[in-house]
C-alpha cells in the first residue's frame, strides 16, 4: 500500500498486463469518462432506477407525447392531479376551480366525465387550487320596487279650523242609494252617493269612493294603488269585535274629509297614505284592546294634515297618533296642523328608543300641531308626546303647542 501511495504522489507509471505503462491519473480519468457515458445510455434506454415523489429534482421533459398533466411537482408542493388520466389525448388540460361542486375533471361527485367540455376554460393559476373551493358569493338581492307616493291633498279647511261633523262625511242633502258590501275589480271605478251595508274590498287601481256612507270597513293592499276616499262616513258597529278592528287600511290610499267612528282603530297602514281634513272619534274599547285613532308600525310616505284625532281617556288608548317603529322605519312623513286628544301619550312620533338602532326614522316632520286637553290636562295621561328621534336625518319638530299656546318641546325617544 505504501508503494502505491508513493506512485500516486510521484506520478509514476503503472505497468499494464501487456507490459506497457500508463500513469494512474490518466487511467482514472479514462474510467470516469466511460462511467459517465454508460450512465447516459441507461437513462436514454429508460431503465434508470425509481424516482422519489414530492422532491424529484429532474428537469421536466417536453409535454409532447405526454398523457394528461403529470408534471413533476415543485419541491415542497403537491403535484397537480392529471386532467386527462390514463385515457388523455396528449395535451395538458388546465385545472379549474368549479364552485358548483364539480371535481377537477368537470364532473359531479359520483358521476362520469363528459366526453367534451361544455365551454373552453381558462388556464389555472400556478398556485394549486384549494381542496375545498369556497362557495360563490350569493347574487345581491334585487331591491324591492318603490311604492308610489301617496297623493298630496290640499286641506279644504284652513289650518287650525279642525274638522267637525259638518265638514266631514256625507255632505248634507246627498241622496244615497243602498247596496251591499262589495269587492271592486275594475280599474277607475267610482262609487258615489251610496249607502254600503258591508265591507268594501279594493282589488283594482285608481278607485274613488265619495259622498257615501259605508257601514263596514274599506281595505286596499298592494299591488293595488290610487284609492281616493272623499267626504265619506266609515261607521263601525261599536261592538267588542269592532274594538280590535280598523275602519280603513292598509296602503296606497287617501282619506280626505272622512268621518270615522265605531271602530277600535280609525285607520291602520304601512305605506303611502294621506289622511287629511278628517275626524276620527268615538272608538269602542274592550278588555285587553289597544286603541288608537291612527296606527302605523312603520313605512314610507305618510301625510297627516289638518285632522281631528280624538282618543278617549280610557286606559286602552295608546295614543291619538301612534307611529311605532316596530316593523319598519318611518321615512318621508309630514304631520302638520292636527288636533290631538287622549291616549297614554297623545303622540308616538316614530322613533322609539328600543327600535331606533334597527328602524331609524328620517325626514319625519311634526309641524304646527295642537295638543288638546279634552281627555286629559296633559293631552295624554303621561304627557303630550314621546318616541321622537331627534338625530334622525331630516327630522323636524317645530311650532307644536298645547291648546293654551304653551310650546311643546321635542320629546325624548322614551
Amino acid at each position: 500500500m505504501r508503494h502505491f501511495l508513493n506512485w500516486m504522489k510521484k506520478g509514476r507509471p503503472l505497468k499494464r498486463r501487456d507490459g506497457s505503462r500508463r500513469s494512474l491519473r490518466r487511467t482514472i480519468a479514462v474510467w470516469g469518462t466511460t462511467a459517465a457515458l454508460l450512465s447516459g445510455c441507461l437513462a436514454a434506454w429508460g431503465i434508470a432506477g425509481p424516482h422519489t415523489q414530492g422532491n424529484d429534482t429532474r428537469p421536466p421533459t417536453s409535454s409532447q407525447g405526454q398523457q394528461g398533466n403529470d408534471k413533476p411537482a415543485e419541491p415542497g408542493k403537491p403535484a397537480k392531479p392529471s386532467k386527462g388520466g390514463t385515457g388523455g389525448t396528449g395535451s395538458d388540460a388546465p385545472v379549474v376551480d368549479d364552485l358548483n361542486g364539480s371535481d377537477d375533471n368537470g364532473q359531479k361527485p359520483g358521476g362520469t366525465k363528459p366526453e367534451k367540455p361544455a365551454a373552453p376554460v381558462e388556464p389555472a393559476p400556478e398556485k394549486p387550487a384549494p381542496a375545498n373551493p369556497a362557495p360563490a358569493d350569493p347574487a345581491p338581492a334585487k331591491p324591492a320596487p318603490a311604492q308610489p307616493a301617496a297623493p298630496v291633498v290640499t286641506p279644504s279647511t284652513p289650518a287650525g279650523s279642525w274638522p267637525t261633523g259638518a265638514t266631514t262625511g256625507v255632505p248634507a242633502g246627498t241622496a244615497l242609494t243602498a247596496t251591499n258590501g262589495l269587492t271592486v275589480t275594475g280599474n277607475g271605478t267610482v262609487i258615489d252617493a251610496r249607502h254600503v251595508k258591508g265591507d268594501i274590498l279594493i282589488n283594482a287601481n285608481n278607485v274613488t269612493i265619495k259622498n257615501s256612507l259605508v257601514e263596514g270597513r274599506i281595505q286596499i293592499r298592494p299591488p293595488y294603488t290610487g284609492l281616493l276616499v272623499q267626504r265619506t262616513e266609515i261607521a263601525g258597529p261599536g261592538t267588542a269585535w269592532a274594538a280590535v278592528t280598523e275602519g280603513i287600511g292598509y296602503a296606497n290610499f287617501t282619506c280626505d274629509g272622512c268621518d270615522i267612528h265605531g271602530w277600535g282603530k280609525g285607520a291602520m297602514f304601512d305605506a303611502n297614505v294621506t289622511i287629511s281634513n278628517s275626524w276620527i272619534h268615538d272608538m269602542p274599547v274592550t278588555s285587553g284592546s289597544h286603541n288608537e285613532a291612527i296606527l302605523s308600525l312603520g313605512g314610507p310616505n305618510y301625510t297627516i294634515v289638518n285632522n281631528r284625532l280624538d282618543s278617549g281617556s280610557a286606559g286602552n288608548f295608546t295614543a291619538s297618533l301612534a307611529f311605532l317603529n316596530q316593523w319598519n322605519s318611518f321615512t318621508n312623513v309630514l304631520v302638520q296642523g292636527n288636533l290631538f286628544n287622549g291616549g297614554g301619550y297623545c303622540v308616538y312620533a316614530g322613533g322609539e328608543k328600543a327600535h331606533n338602532a334597527q328602524y331609524r326614522s328620517s325626514n319625519v316632520r311634526f309641524v304646527d300641531n295642537t295638543f288638546g286637553t279634552d281627555a286629559n290636562p296633559k293631552c295624554g295621561y303621561y304627557g303630550p308626546a314621546i318616541a321622537w328621534d331627534a338625530s334622525g336625518p331630516g327630522n323636524t319638530w317645530s311650532g307644536n303647542v298645547m291648546s293654551n299656546g304653551t310650546e311643546v318641546r321635542a320629546p325624548s325617544a322614551g
